[in-house]
């Protein structure tokens, strides 16, 4: 078969995967580009390449300097990380972010937001770095939030969905954890996955257990019982929460499908704060690693 036989179907395809990654992607000579920066080379068929062995994903999003999820790559060998931050200089200027992207093949870093819709986005600058975010804040917070809410500038950064990803990748590859620290916006992450969610097994996000008007509340997105209800009719359970900041109500909570609420990684960190004491004051069981293993 020459090459005037071939380039029309190779136009073809180039078309059809063009469709499924709408700007800020591009594809260029069988690779796909954010901001120039080549983030996957595409196989014949249109996927993503993977080291060989790889049998499913891990996802993070919110890397800030330090991913989280990246001791999980030891122990689980055959897992490929998806790592996401808008601000990429942070996480690039670190060492630990540094040495992961150039030393370990199984890693994959996105400088990217991830949001609801795919384009571009105002990222608020707060006076607290890891609390910049595209989610919307709300006016009458407490000032006593204000170094997450408050804003010291705008940067225009690129938004994705994680359906754009994970449609790039062969669907017999489940994720096997969605860890979301978005800032106000991890439920609009954990919902980008579109068609995609139903590979996804569990899912880690960082909430407010606080009512929706309260003044601590920080931004407009849902609290941990809306979320708790938009969560089960996609078909996960919440399993249990760890207090993050106290004085905010601010939590982390485990999500699972049924099925998958046991077999967590043996190396996955669930912290022991001191105020565990104070459990009787919230709605939600806190983790017990020997409830989750």
């Amino acid at each position: 078969m020459g090459i005037s036989a071939v380039f029309p179907f190779f136009l073809l395809w180039a078309q059809c995967v063009m469709a499924l990654l709408p700007p800020p992607w591009k594809i260029q000579h069988g690779r796909v580009l954010l901001n120039a920066t080549t983030i996957f080379r595409l196989t014949p068929a249109g996927l993503a390449a993977t080291p060989q062995g790889v049998t499913h994903l891990l996802v993070e999003v919110g890397l800030h300097q330090t991913s989280e999820l990246a001791p999980l790559l030891k122990p689980l060998r055959t897992a490929l990380l998806l790592g996401f931050e808008p601000l990429a200089e942070k996480f690039l200027g670190s060492p630990h972010g540094m040495a992961l992207t150039c030393r370990q093949p199984r890693f994959r870093f996105i400088p990217a937001a991830v949001g609801p819709s795919s384009g571009y986005a105002n990222l608020t600058l707060a006076h607290f770095p890891e609390c910049s975010t595209i989610a919307k804040a709300r006016v009458n917070a407490s000032v006593k939030v204000y170094i997450c809410t408050g804003g010291s500038g705008f940067r225009v950064v690129p938004v994705v969905r994680l359906q754009e990803v994970l449609s790039l990748f062969p669907p017999s590859l489940p994720v096997t954890l969605l860890k979301v620290d978005a800032q106000g916006e991890d439920l609009g992450v954990v919902l980008s996955c579109g068609t995609e969610l139903k590979r996804v097994q569990r899912v880690q996000l960082e909430l407010q257990e606080l009512p929706m008007n309260h003044p601590y509340k920080m931004y407009t997105s849902p609290n941990t019982t809306l979320t708790n209800a938009i969560l089960r009719r996609h078909g996960f359970d919440r399993l249990c929460c760890w207090l993050n900041n106290p004085p905010i109500a601010e939590v982390n909570c485990l999500y699972a499908r049924p099925g998958f609420h046991k077999g967590w990684p043996k190396s996955f960190v669930i912290p022991k704060p001191p105020w565990r004491t104070l459990s009787h004051k919230w709605s939600f069981p806190l983790c017990n690693r020997k409830d989750l293993m």
